[in-house]
Protein backbone atom coordinates (compact mmCIF):
# COMPACT_ATOMS: atom_id res chain seq x y z
CA UNK A 1 0.00 0.00 0.00
CA UNK A 2 1.22 3.64 -1.40
CA UNK A 3 1.10 6.27 1.25
CA UNK A 4 1.13 9.65 -1.13
CA UNK A 5 2.04 12.76 0.44
CA UNK A 6 0.56 15.51 -2.29
CA UNK A 7 -2.16 18.17 -2.46
CA UNK A 8 -5.13 17.51 -4.82
CA UNK A 9 -5.02 20.35 -7.50
CA UNK A 10 -9.15 21.46 -6.88
CA UNK A 11 -10.25 24.72 -5.87
CA UNK A 12 -10.04 24.69 -2.02
CA UNK A 13 -11.38 28.46 -2.04
CA UNK A 14 -14.85 26.73 -2.79
CA UNK A 15 -14.52 25.07 1.12
CA UNK A 16 -14.77 28.16 2.82
CA UNK A 17 -16.03 31.91 2.57
CA UNK A 18 -19.12 33.79 3.91
CA UNK A 19 -22.21 34.33 1.59
CA UNK A 20 -25.77 35.79 1.54
CA UNK A 21 -28.03 36.22 -0.58
CA UNK A 22 -28.05 40.10 -2.76
CA UNK A 23 -30.01 42.51 -1.46
CA UNK A 24 -31.79 44.76 -3.79
CA UNK A 25 -32.07 48.22 -4.28
CA UNK A 26 -34.28 48.82 -1.23
CA UNK A 27 -32.58 46.63 1.19
CA UNK A 28 -29.40 48.07 0.62
CA UNK A 29 -29.85 51.52 0.72
CA UNK A 30 -32.78 51.73 3.44
CA UNK A 31 -34.42 54.20 0.86
CA UNK A 32 -37.32 54.06 -1.85
CA UNK A 33 -35.05 54.48 -5.05
CA UNK A 34 -35.54 58.14 -6.82
CA UNK A 35 -38.02 58.07 -9.24
CA UNK A 36 -40.18 55.23 -8.09
CA UNK A 37 -43.18 54.73 -6.16
CA UNK A 38 -42.26 51.81 -3.44
CA UNK A 39 -45.28 49.42 -1.30
CA UNK A 40 -44.84 50.25 2.24
CA UNK A 41 -44.78 46.41 3.30
CA UNK A 42 -41.19 46.07 1.94
CA UNK A 43 -39.42 49.37 4.32
CA UNK A 44 -36.27 47.35 4.21
CA UNK A 45 -35.91 45.24 0.55
CA UNK A 46 -35.91 42.03 -0.64
CA UNK A 47 -32.91 40.04 -0.99
CA UNK A 48 -32.72 37.28 -3.96
CA UNK A 49 -31.07 33.70 -4.43
CA UNK A 50 -30.38 32.28 -7.54
CA UNK A 51 -29.21 28.95 -8.75
CA UNK A 52 -27.02 27.10 -5.89
CA UNK A 53 -23.37 26.19 -6.81
CA UNK A 54 -23.16 22.18 -6.84
CA UNK A 55 -20.28 20.83 -4.68
CA UNK A 56 -19.08 23.91 -2.49
CA UNK A 57 -18.71 21.95 0.71
CA UNK A 58 -18.83 24.19 3.74
CA UNK A 59 -19.96 27.69 2.11
CA UNK A 60 -21.86 28.10 -0.51
CA UNK A 61 -22.84 31.54 -2.73
CA UNK A 62 -26.65 31.60 -2.63
CA UNK A 63 -27.04 35.32 -4.26
CA UNK A 64 -27.86 35.52 -7.92
CA UNK A 65 -25.64 34.09 -10.18
CA UNK A 66 -24.32 35.15 -13.99
CA UNK A 67 -26.54 33.88 -16.53
CA UNK A 68 -25.11 31.90 -20.06
CA UNK A 69 -26.62 33.54 -22.54
CA UNK A 70 -28.95 30.86 -23.87
CA UNK A 71 -29.26 29.63 -20.14
CA UNK A 72 -31.90 29.59 -17.75
CA UNK A 73 -31.88 30.44 -13.91
CA UNK A 74 -34.72 30.84 -11.38
CA UNK A 75 -34.41 34.10 -8.53
CA UNK A 76 -36.09 33.43 -5.61
CA UNK A 77 -37.06 36.58 -3.38
CA UNK A 78 -36.98 36.78 0.12
CA UNK A 79 -37.49 38.57 3.16
CA UNK A 80 -34.47 39.14 4.92
CA UNK A 81 -30.34 39.00 4.42
CA UNK A 82 -29.83 35.23 5.41
CA UNK A 83 -30.36 32.08 3.38
CA UNK A 84 -33.15 30.59 5.86
CA UNK A 85 -34.99 33.73 5.57
CA UNK A 86 -39.01 33.45 4.72
CA UNK A 87 -39.36 33.80 1.20
CA UNK A 88 -41.80 36.14 -0.49
CA UNK A 89 -45.13 35.01 0.35
CA UNK A 90 -46.83 38.48 -1.43
CA UNK A 91 -47.88 37.96 -5.05
CA UNK A 92 -46.36 40.07 -7.38
CA UNK A 93 -44.48 41.06 -11.15
CA UNK A 94 -41.54 41.42 -12.71
CA UNK A 95 -40.63 44.45 -15.14
CA UNK A 96 -37.47 44.64 -16.54
CA UNK A 97 -35.08 47.14 -18.45
CA UNK A 98 -32.32 46.47 -20.47
CA UNK A 99 -31.33 43.39 -22.66
CA UNK A 100 -29.19 41.31 -20.34
CA UNK A 101 -31.45 39.13 -19.40
CA UNK A 102 -35.96 38.39 -20.29
CA UNK A 103 -38.17 36.48 -17.50
CA UNK A 104 -39.27 33.54 -19.02
CA UNK A 105 -41.66 32.86 -16.19
CA UNK A 106 -43.18 33.99 -12.90
CA UNK A 107 -44.47 31.98 -9.95
CA UNK A 108 -44.08 33.88 -6.42
CA UNK A 109 -41.60 33.50 -4.63
CA UNK A 110 -39.75 32.48 -8.26
CA UNK A 111 -39.07 34.03 -11.38
CA UNK A 112 -37.18 32.44 -14.32
CA UNK A 113 -34.74 34.65 -16.37
CA UNK A 114 -33.07 33.63 -19.56
CA UNK A 115 -29.55 35.04 -20.61
CA UNK A 116 -30.09 36.87 -24.21
CA UNK A 117 -26.97 39.08 -24.57
CA UNK A 118 -23.74 40.52 -22.96
CA UNK A 119 -24.90 43.05 -20.91
CA UNK A 120 -27.56 43.74 -17.60
CA UNK A 121 -31.08 44.02 -16.44
CA UNK A 122 -32.37 46.20 -13.79
CA UNK A 123 -35.29 43.65 -12.78
CA UNK A 124 -38.38 44.82 -10.32
CA UNK A 125 -40.32 42.92 -8.25
CA UNK A 126 -43.68 44.72 -8.14
CA UNK A 127 -47.03 44.48 -6.84
CA UNK A 128 -50.27 44.71 -8.71
CA UNK A 129 -50.24 48.51 -8.82
CA UNK A 130 -46.88 48.78 -10.71
CA UNK A 131 -45.31 49.97 -6.91
CA UNK A 132 -42.11 48.58 -6.44
CA UNK A 133 -41.20 46.09 -3.60
CA UNK A 134 -37.64 46.14 -4.72
CA UNK A 135 -35.33 45.59 -7.77
CA UNK A 136 -31.51 44.38 -8.71
CA UNK A 137 -29.52 44.74 -11.64
CA UNK A 138 -28.89 40.74 -13.06
CA UNK A 139 -25.90 39.77 -15.60
CA UNK A 140 -25.46 37.54 -18.41
CA UNK A 141 -22.11 36.50 -20.40
CA UNK A 142 -21.38 34.51 -23.40
CA UNK A 143 -20.05 30.95 -22.49
CA UNK A 144 -16.53 30.49 -22.87
CA UNK A 145 -15.36 27.44 -21.83
CA UNK A 146 -17.03 24.05 -19.99
CA UNK A 147 -15.05 21.78 -17.93
CA UNK A 148 -15.44 18.54 -15.94
CA UNK A 149 -14.50 17.49 -12.75
CA UNK A 150 -15.12 14.94 -9.75
CA UNK A 151 -16.56 15.99 -6.62
CA UNK A 152 -14.38 17.94 -4.55
CA UNK A 153 -14.61 15.12 -1.80
CA UNK A 154 -13.33 12.34 -3.89
CA UNK A 155 -10.30 14.29 -4.80
CA UNK A 156 -9.55 16.15 -1.80
CA UNK A 157 -5.77 14.60 -0.58
CA UNK A 158 -4.63 12.98 -3.78
CA UNK A 159 -5.98 13.19 -7.64
CA UNK A 160 -3.73 15.52 -9.00
CA UNK A 161 -2.35 12.57 -11.95
CA UNK A 162 -5.92 12.54 -12.76
CA UNK A 163 -9.29 10.16 -12.26
CA UNK A 164 -11.20 7.74 -13.44
CA UNK A 165 -14.89 6.36 -12.61
CA UNK A 166 -15.53 3.38 -10.88
CA UNK A 167 -17.69 1.22 -13.98
CA UNK A 168 -20.14 -0.03 -11.12
CA UNK A 169 -21.70 2.96 -10.76
CA UNK A 170 -22.03 5.65 -7.87
CA UNK A 171 -19.44 8.57 -9.69
CA UNK A 172 -20.49 12.31 -10.12
CA UNK A 173 -19.11 14.68 -12.60
CA UNK A 174 -19.59 17.99 -12.25
CA UNK A 175 -19.68 20.69 -15.30
CA UNK A 176 -18.46 24.14 -14.78
CA UNK A 177 -19.45 26.96 -16.92
CA UNK A 178 -16.80 29.92 -17.77
CA UNK A 179 -17.53 33.36 -19.54
CA UNK A 180 -15.62 34.96 -21.82
CA UNK A 181 -15.19 37.63 -18.65
CA UNK A 182 -13.82 34.58 -16.34
CA UNK A 183 -16.79 34.56 -14.01
CA UNK A 184 -18.61 31.13 -13.32
CA UNK A 185 -22.00 30.94 -15.36
CA UNK A 186 -25.47 29.23 -14.36
CA UNK A 187 -27.81 27.79 -17.02
CA UNK A 188 -30.44 25.43 -15.37
CA UNK A 189 -31.35 24.04 -18.70
CA UNK A 190 -27.91 22.51 -19.11
CA UNK A 191 -28.28 19.26 -21.32
CA UNK A 192 -25.91 16.09 -19.86
CA UNK A 193 -25.96 12.69 -21.03
CA UNK A 194 -23.40 9.51 -22.44
CA UNK A 195 -23.19 9.49 -25.97
CA UNK A 196 -25.16 6.37 -27.56
CA UNK A 197 -26.15 5.72 -23.36
CA UNK A 198 -29.57 7.09 -22.67
CA UNK A 199 -30.02 5.49 -19.47
CA UNK A 200 -25.91 6.38 -18.68
CA UNK A 201 -26.52 8.68 -16.24
CA UNK A 202 -29.29 10.69 -14.07
CA UNK A 203 -29.27 14.43 -13.06
CA UNK A 204 -28.51 15.12 -9.37
CA UNK A 205 -28.44 18.98 -9.83
CA UNK A 206 -28.14 21.31 -12.88
CA UNK A 207 -25.00 20.92 -13.61
CA UNK A 208 -24.42 17.25 -11.90
CA UNK A 209 -24.85 13.86 -13.26
CA UNK A 210 -24.73 10.60 -11.29
CA UNK A 211 -23.25 7.65 -13.22
CA UNK A 212 -25.35 4.92 -13.46
CA UNK A 213 -23.16 1.17 -13.87
CA UNK A 214 -21.52 1.28 -17.13
CA UNK A 215 -18.57 -1.26 -18.98
CA UNK A 216 -15.19 -0.46 -18.62
CA UNK A 217 -13.64 1.52 -21.26
CA UNK A 218 -14.25 4.74 -22.89
CA UNK A 219 -17.32 6.82 -22.76
CA UNK A 220 -18.09 9.96 -24.18
CA UNK A 221 -19.89 12.88 -21.72
CA UNK A 222 -21.75 15.40 -24.12
CA UNK A 223 -22.73 18.77 -22.53
CA UNK A 224 -25.33 21.09 -24.46
CA UNK A 225 -25.46 24.29 -23.61
CA UNK A 226 -27.24 27.30 -25.79
CA UNK A 227 -27.46 24.34 -28.92
CA UNK A 228 -24.03 23.76 -28.75
CA UNK A 229 -22.53 20.38 -27.92
CA UNK A 230 -19.34 19.84 -25.95
CA UNK A 231 -17.75 16.43 -25.89
CA UNK A 232 -15.64 14.83 -22.70
CA UNK A 233 -14.15 11.21 -22.68
CA UNK A 234 -14.98 9.83 -19.60
CA UNK A 235 -12.29 6.50 -18.49
CA UNK A 236 -14.79 4.01 -16.34
CA UNK A 237 -12.62 1.13 -15.04
CA UNK A 238 -13.80 -2.15 -13.19
CA UNK A 239 -10.16 -3.30 -11.78
CA UNK A 240 -8.40 -1.69 -8.37
CA UNK A 241 -4.64 -1.38 -8.01
CA UNK A 242 -3.93 0.09 -5.04
CA UNK A 243 -5.52 2.20 -1.98
CA UNK A 244 -3.45 4.98 -0.53
CA UNK A 245 -3.40 7.07 2.61
CA UNK A 246 -4.11 10.50 2.17
CA UNK A 247 -2.96 13.86 3.62
CA UNK A 248 -6.23 14.63 4.70
CA UNK A 249 -6.02 12.75 7.32
CA UNK A 250 -3.23 11.44 9.78
CA UNK A 251 -0.33 8.97 8.90
CA UNK A 252 -1.24 5.19 9.22
CA UNK A 253 2.53 4.18 10.51
CA UNK A 254 2.12 6.79 13.24
CA UNK A 255 1.97 6.13 16.72
CA UNK A 256 -1.77 8.23 18.37
CA UNK A 257 -3.23 8.74 21.20
CA UNK A 258 -6.03 6.59 23.12
CA UNK A 259 -9.15 8.36 23.70
CA UNK A 260 -8.86 11.20 21.24
CA UNK A 261 -10.49 10.55 17.86
CA UNK A 262 -7.83 10.07 15.24
CA UNK A 263 -8.88 10.92 11.55
CA UNK A 264 -7.58 8.75 8.59
CA UNK A 265 -8.51 8.94 5.46
CA UNK A 266 -7.93 6.71 1.75
CA UNK A 267 -7.96 6.92 -1.69
CA UNK A 268 -8.56 3.97 -4.89
CA UNK A 269 -6.26 3.95 -7.80
CA UNK A 270 -6.25 2.65 -11.07
CA UNK A 271 -2.81 2.97 -12.42
CA UNK A 272 -2.08 6.62 -10.92
CA UNK A 273 -6.01 7.67 -11.32
CA UNK A 274 -7.79 8.43 -8.63
CA UNK A 275 -11.11 6.26 -9.02
CA UNK A 276 -14.22 8.20 -8.26
CA UNK A 277 -17.32 7.15 -7.11
CA UNK A 278 -16.07 3.73 -5.73
CA UNK A 279 -16.67 3.02 -1.64
CA UNK A 280 -14.10 1.85 0.53
CA UNK A 281 -14.81 -0.52 3.61
CA UNK A 282 -13.44 -0.36 6.52
CA UNK A 283 -13.32 -2.72 9.70
CA UNK A 284 -10.83 -2.84 12.93
CA UNK A 285 -10.04 -5.36 15.13
CA UNK A 286 -8.49 -3.75 18.78
CA UNK A 287 -9.73 -4.03 22.31
CA UNK A 288 -12.01 -0.84 23.01
CA UNK A 289 -11.04 0.31 19.19
CA UNK A 290 -14.52 2.09 17.63
CA UNK A 291 -14.95 3.18 14.27
CA UNK A 292 -17.25 5.63 13.04
CA UNK A 293 -17.33 7.60 9.69
CA UNK A 294 -15.90 11.18 9.16
CA UNK A 295 -16.91 14.32 7.48
CA UNK A 296 -14.99 13.49 4.32
CA UNK A 297 -16.19 10.67 1.99
CA UNK A 298 -13.58 7.47 2.35
CA UNK A 299 -12.32 9.27 5.78
CA UNK A 300 -13.12 7.44 9.23
CA UNK A 301 -12.40 8.24 13.20
CA UNK A 302 -10.77 5.77 14.91
CA UNK A 303 -10.97 6.10 19.25
CA UNK A 304 -8.99 4.15 21.45
CA UNK A 305 -10.03 3.69 24.75
CA UNK A 306 -6.66 2.28 25.92
CA UNK A 307 -3.39 1.86 24.82
CA UNK A 308 -2.36 -1.26 22.27
CA UNK A 309 -2.56 -2.26 18.60
CA UNK A 310 -5.24 -2.85 16.40
CA UNK A 311 -5.73 -4.03 12.88
CA UNK A 312 -7.55 -1.71 10.42
CA UNK A 313 -9.01 -3.71 7.79
CA UNK A 314 -9.52 -1.59 4.63
CA UNK A 315 -10.77 -3.21 1.01
CA UNK A 316 -12.11 -1.25 -2.30
CA UNK A 317 -12.89 -3.70 -5.09
CA UNK A 318 -10.91 -6.64 -5.08
CA UNK A 319 -8.19 -5.58 -3.16
CA UNK A 320 -7.68 -5.65 0.75
CA UNK A 321 -5.38 -4.45 3.31
CA UNK A 322 -4.28 -5.10 6.79
CA UNK A 323 -2.98 -1.84 8.23
CA UNK A 324 -0.63 -2.36 11.67
CA UNK A 325 -1.89 1.17 14.06
CA UNK A 326 -0.61 1.79 17.07
CA UNK A 327 -2.18 3.05 20.37
CA UNK A 328 -0.64 5.02 22.79
CA UNK A 329 -1.06 6.44 26.41
CA UNK A 330 -1.23 10.09 25.44
CA UNK A 331 1.89 11.45 27.78
CA UNK A 332 3.50 9.02 25.38
CA UNK A 333 2.23 10.02 22.01
CA UNK A 334 4.05 12.89 21.29
CA UNK A 335 7.31 11.37 23.06
CA UNK A 336 7.90 8.42 20.89
CA UNK A 337 10.07 8.58 17.62
CA UNK A 338 9.76 5.96 15.78
CA UNK A 339 6.69 3.76 15.17
CA UNK A 340 5.75 0.35 16.68
CA UNK A 341 4.42 -2.54 14.81
CA UNK A 342 2.14 -4.74 16.53
CA UNK A 343 2.38 -8.68 16.49
CA UNK A 344 -0.28 -9.66 13.42
CA UNK A 345 0.27 -13.13 13.40
CA UNK A 346 -2.72 -13.89 14.81
CA UNK A 347 -4.46 -12.00 11.96
CA UNK A 348 -6.78 -14.16 10.04
CA UNK A 349 -5.44 -13.99 6.58
CA UNK A 350 -8.16 -13.09 3.70
CA UNK A 351 -7.48 -13.37 -0.43
CA UNK A 352 -5.49 -10.92 -1.51
CA UNK A 353 -4.33 -9.12 2.01
CA UNK A 354 -1.17 -7.96 2.51
CA UNK A 355 0.61 -5.50 5.16
CA UNK A 356 1.22 -1.81 4.82
CA UNK A 357 4.63 -0.98 3.28
CA UNK A 358 4.43 -4.19 0.58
Amino acid sequence: MLTRLTLALVPIVALTGCYEPDGGDRAVSGDCPAGEICNPTTPNGLYFTGTPWTDCFLSCDPGVKTTAIGGTQTITVLTGANSSSAVFTQPFAVDSFGNGVSVDSVSPPDFVIRGESSSWTEVSVVDGQGRLYDKIDLFARPLRDISIRAPLGDLLGGGEDGWVAWAAGGASIIATLTGTNGSQLADESLGMALAGEPDGVYKTAWNRVALRPIAAGEHTLEISQNGDVHSFGITAVDEVHDIASSNLGAEPSEPFPAQQPQTFCFQAYHLTDVIVGIEIGFSIVGEGVTITPALFKNCIEITGQQAGPAILDVFAGDLRYAIALEIVAAESASARTRPFVPDTSDVVAVPGMRAAGN
